[in-house]
């Protein structure tokens, strides 16, 4: 390609951008009205567990087998790969033509069955209205908690520095590791059974599962003034002298993270399997 050429591809390019207040995608017919097979199969569901609907188990179960088929049914439309998405769906279309679900505020439940598209029940107005008031103060408040959690944590951790030097500590925190703590483990030291110590890897961790380790941490570490060696910080928060306050600072940010979700959680409740015997141990 010559540059005459690729100067002349680059104007055509800039050229079409002139075209896209004409010319955008956007919705197609099936996303802006519910499938009639949708709507029965949603009626067959509540009829089949009327007396259960107040649970949010079965609530989520039914919303799942609807929202699952819906999916399939709008990923087959024009706008699957750029309008529609599954966060789309469960929250925006679940509401708008499928169910309003459970409305949780005050203390109180209340059931939401018909959608948007079709009108709501003037009776669980009120329950809508107060779950609207409820969640912009409560979520917005937590958030705003999240936010000064973080600064509080910097605060109070921000005079804590990480040396150049290895405490020499063999006391740290026992650990089985597993799968699930892969992400949270690599770049800590551990000492193996045989009083090794190692960089904790993934490749690493994977070949140590289900051993028992000794992890270092600053909680643990000896250094003086209630400062951190680079061992007992691990290999990310020993790279900044402060990396120990950064560190800290993400458990406000977790809260912070967690409630902005929640503002945007809609209608549509998520089932999660959890293992008692991982939970508990």
């Amino acid at each position: 390609m010559s540059v005459a050429e690729m100067q002349r591809s680059i104007d055509n390019g800039y050229a079409l951008a002139e075209f896209s207040s004409l010319c955008v995608p956007s919705a197609c017919p099936e996303t802006m009205y519910p499938p009639k097979f949708i709507i029965e199969l949603r009626n067959r569901l509540f009829e089949e567990h009327k007396d259960e609907l107040s649970n949010p188990v079965v609530m989520g179960r039914i919303q799942d087998q609807i929202l699952k088929e819906y999916k399939a049914y709008l990923m087959k439309t024009p706008s699957a790969k750029f309008f529609v998405g599954s966060k789309t769906i469960n929250q925006a279309f679940n509401k708008m033509f499928i169910t309003g679900g459970i409305e949780t505020s005050f203390g109180g439940n209340t059931v939401v069955k018909g959608s948007l598209y079709e009108g709501w029940d003037l009776s669980v107005f009120p329950a809508l209205c107060n779950n609207s008031i409820e969640g912009s103060y409560d979520r917005g408040a937590s958030t705003a908690d999240g936010g000064k959690k973080v600064k509080d944590i910097i605060r109070v951790t921000q005079n804590i520095l990480v040396s150049d030097k290895d405490c020499g500590t063999k006391v740290g925190i026992p650990w089985v590791l597993t799968e699930v703590d892969i992400e949270r483990t690599v770049g800590s030291y551990a000492y193996t059974s045989d009083n090794k110590m190692v960089l904790l890897s993934e490749e690493v961790i994977r070949s140590f599962i289900g051993e028992p380790l000794i992890i270092r941490s600053p909680v643990c570490c000896d250094a003086e003034h209630g400062d951190s060696c680079p061992q007992c910080a691990g290999d990310s928060n020993s790279k900044n002298p402060r990396g120990i306050s950064s560190g800290s600072s993400k458990i406000g940010s977790n809260l912070m993270i967690a409630s902005l979700k929640g503002m945007h959680k809609g209608s549509k409740i998520d089932l999660v399997k959890y293992d008692l015997d991982l939970v508990l141990s």
